[in-house]
């Protein structure tokens, strides 16, 4: 696999919109979740070995930020014609196998993806209540633990770390190299 790093914006910048169609097609947008406290914006795709490594924590992380009245957002932005594995259909039978509690959503140009600067799956955003990108899972990892900003973030957001950086998650990584660009 290619050894593709994440670029993430920098943290503190404006969440990019988004107004996209999910499996049953209907458009959903970053305003559909202005009244959640907290929104997870998960780029994901389907054929993915660290997406499905994670997908079953993944759904159950969603379902509890649901109960907590939280939002969680699936964005798969592969190209199908390379990818055809991620395409639309696929995406609705995977979201119904899985019971996804949250849209999963296709982004056919990669203009939120690259509004964004997710260059890999998976690849997460967290944005604040006023919608600017608080943390990404990737930076708060490592993020040094005397800082009080990076304290908060892992009280709030912990359970997202939890599910990327569990052992056998990096055992995956051993196995199968760095993440595919998207």
């Amino acid at each position: 696999m290619v050894n593709t790093p994440s670029t993430m914006v920098p943290l503190g910048t404006q969440s990019p919109p988004f107004s996209l169609p999910d499996t049953a097609g209907k458009v959903v947008s970053l305003d559909d979740f202005k009244d959640s406290p907290a929104l997870l914006v998960v780029f994901l795709c389907n054929h993915c070995p660290f997406v499905k490594h994670i997908l079953p924590k993944l759904v159950e992380l969603a379902r509890n930020y649901r109960r907590r009245g939280r939002g969680l957002v699936g964005i798969n932005p592969n190209d199908v014609v390379h990818y055809p594995d991620d395409s639309p259909e696929k995406m609705a039978q995977l979201s119904e196998i899985m019971d996804f509690p949250f849209p999963y959503l296709y982004d056919e140009s990669q203009q939120v993806a690259r509004a964004y600067g997710a260059a890999c799956t998976p690849d997460f955003y967290l944005p604040d209540a006023d919608a600017y990108i608080e943390c990404t899972v990737m930076k708060q990892a490592n993020v040094n633990r005397k800082n009080q900003k990076a304290r908060k973030l892992r009280e709030r957001y912990g359970e997202v770390v939890a599910v990327l950086y569990r052992s056998d998650f990096q055992r995956l990584r051993r196995k199968y190299g760095r993440r595919r660009p998207l």
